[in-house]
């Protein structure tokens, strides 16, 4: 039995995964076992559900508008509280009726927008059964897996985990900033794909994924996208990581790298066309964040990415792993320094003036004196709008003129404040220092 869908195997996320794709009978009910739904549906998931100890989940709620829109959601609670949302992915791949078959209408709309009637159901399904407490764990499988992202980061701060299988990628260029650091939080996003799927590739993953084993089992073409491909260690129900992904699928890695490429395009043109200036934007921020603030952290992760894969060719492990670092120390830093030099002007002080001298009674007084000056001109405009029954027609607009000019300044204010506030968080380090060196 289960208390916490916090401690659960791959084996166990990938049966909630499947769980969405079950038709419940029209008999269910809020408050009876997850297990005893699908017993009454006579699924043969039933089975696997009290063989890997989650016969205890309760059933919360269930939605399935399948024959119209094609949102599937079924929500679950542990014994402790913790609540789970499964959602259904795209059924049957190899059956579908082409653009006209509703999921992939909704799977090509949301590609393009990041926005559909299936994300809009989830996003109010969760919205619905979501714990207030903010235990809350996400589930899906191909389409499954986009409309979890896609809640995801739109309530990133109320979601401790998304468990996905070979979902469909996220439209990351209609995310902002905050959005596309969410994707990336630690431990939170665990995105499996399994050897030799291909939707997994249909656009850029803008999350960690990890890259798993396939049983063999399904020799077709997308027999990958099924998770009962998936290799599981019998023991600890850890799916089994694959080293080297695609080496038996060329078929599928051609596809996926052609589609990926299709795919980005699309998005990257519907983008232009339809939000310009915000696409822009976020393009420029990204350009900026990673050459001013995460080059040092990128060149580091390329670097240890090449050690690690310097590693599995023991003979060249040492000889890989200089030439990487020499192409770091050589060419990175090079970039960096050429980059802060050139656009950075503050970056030239800093490295001519390594030591700065910082009077602290000086800014306050500063302060003080911008304050007093805002003061007399504070009195100055009431005086000067006392004038106003006392000028003629002929004077009136000098007057105005003059009223609009002078008066209390709110950046003066703004001024006097920063120098003071500043003033104070230097002689509070400076206190700090003192403290330590005693």
């Amino acid at each position: 039995m289960i208390t916490s869908l916090s401690t659960l195997n791959d084996k166990q996320n990938s049966l909630l995964n499947q769980l969405a794709y079950v038709d419940l009978l029209s008999n269910w009910q809020s408050g009876m076992t997850v297990y005893e739904a699908l017993r009454r549906a006579e699924h043969e998931l039933a089975n696997e559900f009290k063989k890997n100890d989650l016969d205890n989940l309760i059933l919360k709620d269930y939605k399935n508008l399948n024959d119209s829109n094609g949102f599937v959601g079924i929500s679950f609670i542990t014994p402790s509280g913790d609540v789970g949302i499964s959602f259904r992915g795209t059924e049957g791949l190899e059956k579908l009726n082409g653009l006209f078959d509703v999921d992939m209408r909704d799977n090509i709309i949301a590609s393009l927008h990041g926005d559909s009637k299936q994300i809009r159901e989830a996003s109010a399904f969760f919205d619905k059964n979501k714990c207030d407490q903010g235990k809350n764990y996400l589930y899906g499988h191909s389409k499954g897996g986009n409309l979890a992202l896609e809640v995801y980061v739109r309530n990133y701060n109320e979601i401790k985990k998304v468990n996905i299988i070979n979902a469909q990628p996220i439209n990351h260029f209609t995310l902002n900033r905050k959005q596309r650091d969410a994707l990336w939080r630690d431990g939170v996003i665990n995105a499996i794909v399994i050897d030799g799927d291909i939707v997994a590739y249909l656009g850029s993953s803008a999350y960690p994924i990890r890259i798993v084993k396939n049983n063999g089992k399904d020799n077709t073409f997308f027999g990958p996208h099924h998770i009962s491909s998936m290799k599981f260690d019998d023991k600890t129900g850890k799916a089994l990581d694959e080293e080297q992904p695609f080496l038996n699928y060329p078929k599928q890695y051609a596809a996926a790298l052609y589609l990926k490429t299709i795919v980005t395009y699309s998005q990257v043109k519907t983008q232009l066309r339809t939000n310009p200036v915000v696409f822009c934007w976020n393009l420029i921020t990204r350009i900026y964040n990673l050459t001013v603030n995460n080059m040092y952290e990128k060149a580091k992760q390329l670097y240890d990415w090449g050690i690690k894969k310097a590693g599995m060719i023991k003979e060249w492990s040492g000889a890989i792993a200089e030439a990487v670092k020499s192409f770091l120390i050589s060419v990175i830093t090079p970039m960096t320094t050429w980059w802060n030099r050139t656009f950075n002007s503050g970056n030239n002080y800093a490295d001519e003036n390594p030591l700065i001298s910082v009077d602290t009674y000086k800014l306050s007084e500063y302060a003080q004196s911008l304050n007093d000056l805002n003061w007399r001109l504070e009195v100055l405009g009431v005086r000067v709008a006392s004038l106003y029954l006392k000028v003629g027609l002929r004077d009136l607009k000098s007057l105005l003129n003059a009223n609009f000019k002078i008066g209390k300044s709110s950046r003066l204010r703004k001024s006097a404040k920063y120098l003071q506030e500043t003033a104070e968080d230097f002689e509070q380090v400076e206190r700090k220092i003192l403290i330590q060196l005693v």
